[in-house]
């Protein structure tokens, strides 16, 4: 199953870092999709997704983040994400951070839903459609409907979440495969 969830890092929390729980305590593992949507690029590869975020008392934030493939080995990549956020008509620039994203990681609730064209940056994409449900006690519930297509970096063309923080949503703005 193939799944993009890049913009997860921009602001849609779905942290799967594994513990230092026994073997036996450990939630059983899967093939990490965002790894395998990564992977499949080269090094220097990026994808540009710009977007709002609601909260629930009106206050919003419009993002622009690039995420950037900076290693690829086996069992992980390395992604460079460079924000900038504009809330109450300032904007600021995050620095960029550095995300390791392995190649397992702890099994979480992903269902490919369909297919769709999806229109972005003046082209049409055709994507996989996915819903993604999580009850990650750090984040808190996210339910997030993801439009993937494998030919871009990262694989998020459009993506909207709702967590218990607000709502999230995002489009692809611009990608450079290498």
């Amino acid at each position: 199953m193939r799944l993009s969830r890049t913009l997860l890092a921009a602001g849609l929390a779905m942290v799967m870092g594994m513990g230092w729980a026994r073997a036996e305590d450990q939630a059983p593992l899967m093939d990490n999709p965002l790894f395998e949507v990564w992977s499949s690029h080269n090094v220097g590869s990026s994808e540009t997704l710009e977007g709002k975020i609601s909260g629930p008392n009106g206050q919003e934030m419009i993002m622009e983040s690039t995420y950037t493939l900076k290693e690829k080995t086996d069992d992980h990549v390395t992604i460079e994400t460079a924000a900038t956020m504009e809330m109450m008509g300032q904007k600021h620039t995050m620095p960029p951070q550095q995300k390791e994203i392995k190649a397992q990681v702890e099994k979480v609730d992903v269902e490919k839903v369909g297919s769709e064209e999806v229109s972005a940056m003046g082209q049409t994409f055709d994507c996989d459609i996915y819903e993604v449900h999580t009850d990650n006690s750090k984040a808190g519930g996210i339910k997030a409907k993801i439009w993937s297509c494998k030919d871009v970096p990262g694989g998020v063309v459009k993506m909207e979440a709702n967590t218990p923080h607000g709502t999230m949503t995002l489009m692809l703005k611009n990608y450079d495969s290498k």
